[in-house]
């Protein structure tokens, strides 16, 4: 884990591990590979590496490192860009994007995502009145799907609500715990709507 979890609800010490020997684990680790660059499909592992590590917590972690941090979505998107990635196949496809919120407002990364989705042939993409820096949480990071999973599902209910306005099928993300929460909404409220990850989408077009 990149301890994330444990950074967003406070517990820099507990009775099992601390939050600074996780995030000196990993960087001690990874720098052993004599990798130059982290690739990472969460989103919370995407802030964590790229700003918790080297700015916001640096100090009380006790971490730097010269890796260079992508998320999945931007290493596509440069693959796309450099004809590496080529489309395959159509999708015939209705959806909208949720941008993550440690993806999003955080850190913001907000057309990688929408790019990969526009490229895929028949993929139509409809924004939600709530997008980008002004995006709904899905109620599932800050520890609230732990503490709190009753309140998670009723957040995450009303971003369904606004995706099922549009008249999309699919609603698209780029973090796990988003798809999760999304998907343990849709059982509770018996939407239709299906939760994909943007690069589940890829890989089937590409």
């Amino acid at each position: 884990c990149c301890s994330s979890p444990l950074l967003r609800t406070g517990q820099w010490e507990t009775s099992w591990v601390s939050a600074r020997d996780v995030a000196q684990h990993n960087v001690n680790e990874a720098e052993k590979t004599g990798a130059n660059t982290i690739v990472t499909t969460c989103a919370g592992c995407y802030r964590t590496w790229k700003k918790d590590y080297t700015e916001e917590y640096k100090d009380l972690l006790n971490t730097n490192h010269n890796f260079k941090i992508l998320h999945t979505t931007e290493l596509l998107e440069q693959l796309l860009k450099s004809g590496e990635l080529k489309p395959k196949s159509s999708i015939k496809m209705r959806v909208t994007y949720h941008d993550p919120c440690h993806l999003g407002r955080h850190m913001g990364t907000y057309d990688p995502p929408r790019n990969l989705l526009k490229a895929i042939s028949g993929v139509e993409l409809i924004e939600m009145p709530r997008a980008r820096e002004n995006a709904w949480c899905c109620g599932s990071g800050g520890g609230v799907k732990s503490g709190y999973p009753d309140w998670a599902i009723e957040i995450s209910g009303e971003r369904l609500k606004e995706a099922e306005q549009l008249g999309v099928e699919s609603i698209v993300s780029a973090c796990p715990f988003c798809e999760r929460n999304l998907n343990d909404a849709i059982s509770k409220c018996g939407s239709k709507l299906k939760v994909y990850d943007v690069v589940e989408l890829v890989n089937k077009a590409f």
